[in-house]
């Protein structure tokens, strides 16, 4: 086993990290990250359903797909991710108990009173300080997590608010539990936490050491960061197909959407032809912003153009 503590707080190069270590090299890793403000969300999620996108890009929050599968999480400082990246025999690779119990074990260490969950999550005072999901790799497993040390709450709320009866797909949806932070059980800064942390990782796997990210081709992880992970197709493009419903000033908007393109497009009434301005368009919000601007559609529905940007997710 091998021990990273990784400097980089970049969403995207830190996800990137992740998978080339998973697909690219066969030994067992550690690693313990930070990312400044980002909602990440699961592979087979809608992110127009589960992000207040409006919010996000207001307040400089990046949006991030990963490869393992369940619900949407916040990203800040004051989050600690951990990722686990092992071989396993095949056909039993999955093992959440198994893979969360150094997380259990370490918080345990603090004397603090965690619990597991149905879902395999962690708990405390009924209150969701931890979740986790796995991605499978050929006989190697990805599992990964977040623990809430002293998150954002209130902006983590706000980021995950979403219209979600606008919407109609077969997403994987996020299943919502009430949160809180481990700095309110404990009384030590998150540096601290974590350092305490890394050394209890240290000694429960036996690392001696901790490894350099240099050794590494940062290189390939660049690049998989730039043309995957930072790309609109993974990011809006690999959402399953959805339909999106909206009423606004006595306006009403339909549309269908498959591989992040516009399949159909119903405006009513119909102004100025709106509805062929849209089809086959991308459904990105660039792309909606810029089809809003160079046709005057504010203008022309008496509405402003952010605002009706908004309307259209």
């Amino acid at each position: 086993m091998q021990l990273f503590h990784l400097k980089s707080t970049d969403i995207y190069f830190n996800l990137a990290v992740e998978e080339y270590l998973l697909k690219e090299t066969n030994e067992d890793y550690f690693i313990i990250w930070q990312s400044e403000n980002a909602l990440v969300f699961g592979k087979h999620q809608n992110v127009f359903e589960e992000i207040n996108l409006a919010f996000a890009q207001e307040n400089n929050i990046n949006i991030a797909r990963r490869i393992s599968g369940g619900g949407t999480v916040f990203h800040d400082l004051g989050n600690v991710n951990f990722s686990l990246i092992q071989n396993k025999t095949k056909g039993k690779q999955i093992d959440f108990d198994q893979d969360t119990k150094p997380i259990y074990e370490f918080l345990k260490s603090l004397n603090l009173d965690v619990k597991y969950s149905d879902r395999h999550d962690l708990f405390i005072d009924n209150k969701k300080i931890s979740g986790n999901a796995e991605h499978v790799f050929k006989n190697r497993v990805l599992h990964h997590g977040t623990i809430l040390y002293s998150s954002d709450l209130n902006r983590l709320q706000k980021s995950l608010i979403v219209s979600k009866n606008k919407f109609s797909s077969k997403s994987i949806k996020s299943f919502s539990s009430s949160v809180t932070n481990i700095n309110n059980f404990l009384n030590m800064d998150i540096k601290v936490f974590t350092k305490q942390f890394k050394d209890f990782i240290s000694n429960y796997f036996k690392i001696e050491k901790e490894t350099n990210i240099e050794l590494l081709d940062i290189e390939k992880i660049n690049n998989l960061s730039a043309t995957k992970y930072k790309s609109n197709y993974w990011l809006f493009d690999y959402s399953p197909k959805f339909s999106f419903r909206n009423s606004f000033n006595n306006y009403i908007l339909n549309l269908k959407v498959e591989r992040g393109t516009i399949e159909d497009f119903k405006f009513s009434p119909d102004i100025e032809n709106i509805n062929k301005m849209f089809i086959k368009q991308k459904y990105y919000p660039e792309t909606i912003r810029e089809l809003i601007i160079s046709n005057n559609l504010g203008e022309k529905l008496n509405i402003d153009d952010n605002e009706l940007l908004k309307n259209f997710f």
